[in-house]
């Protein structure tokens, strides 16, 4: 029951989160789990492993599940083929406890979140002017 409501609230609180800060948050939160997921393999600890690249998977999928094509048009394509990649790229590093694959998108994400971090959000210019 109380993990119903937990679920309820933080729905609504991420509703409420401007769309860029949540973008920044998810990205985040993948890279994350996947350098944590690096630790679980090097200390051979292959569930846990997983568990972190199953967690990473699922918040690239709700990055790509975002991505509005109308208004982003070619930025939101080429998100879609790189997310596509990451996806397919952590599933095959997965399966062969590769570690090279998990470098490969943690280096990915954190590019781009070099990239949101350099993107000033409306409501904070409003919020400064």
């Amino acid at each position: 029951m109380q993990s119903k409501i937990a679920s309820v609230y933080l729905a609504s609180e991420a509703a409420s989160i401007p769309p860029l800060k949540l973008v920044r948050m998810v990205n985040s939160g993948a890279s994350s789990s996947l350098a944590l997921a690096l630790e679980h393999l090097r200390s051979g600890e292959r569930a846990k492993f997983v568990k972190q690249v199953n967690k990473s998977q699922n918040l690239i999928a709700e990055l790509h599940m975002a991505l509005n094509f109308e208004e982003g048009k070619q930025i939101a394509r080429q998100l879609d083929r790189l997310y596509e990649w990451a996806q397919r790229t952590l599933t095959d590093s997965c399966l062969k406890a590769d570690p090279k694959g998990v470098e490969a998108v943690i280096h990915v994400l954190n590019t781009l979140q070099e990239g949101w971090d350099g993107i000033r959000d409306e409501r904070e210019q409003f919020a400064c002017a």
